[in-house]
């Protein structure tokens, strides 16, 4: 699921390239430079996560059910099933998944509205 994210992270970062090219062409505009950055940090989350990945020997060993549910937000009742050694390794990646997915779609946010503050008041230009 993270290599779906990061293609699709890089595949924005194309996009946002092309429509930034579109609407400003002028020598200062830093959107290239912070998409740059925002899929660096894709390409290091995607390693970390990687690194919290259960093993195949562990989702063997508890049904598909619930290492489902242990990756869908608000889903508590599939903890009741699992061993507490095996919990932690499932909440950490739990956690660096969910890192990892709020940086994917927040981050592009802010800085679209970064982009339209200093291209409105601090540039002084115009939509």
């Amino acid at each position: 699921m993270t290599v779906r994210t990061f293609v699709a992270s890089v595949l924005l970062f194309l996009l946002a390239g092309c429509g930034a090219a579109q609407i400003y062409d002028g020598p200062r505009d830093p959107i290239y430079v912070l998409v740059g950055i925002w899929v660096l940090v894709q390409i290091v989350l995607l390693f970390w996560v990687s690194k919290a990945m259960p093993s195949r020997a562990l989702k063997a060993k508890y049904k598909k059910k619930f290492i489902f549910q242990s990756g869908i937000p608000f889903m508590h009742a599939w903890r009741a099933h699992i061993e507490s050694e095996d919990l932690k390794i499932l909440e950490e990646h739990r956690r660096r998944f969910f890192i990892q997915y709020y940086v994917f779609f927040l981050v592009p946010v802010a800085l679209f509205y970064f982009y339209l503050y200093m291209k409105y008041f601090y540039w002084g230009t115009r939509l």
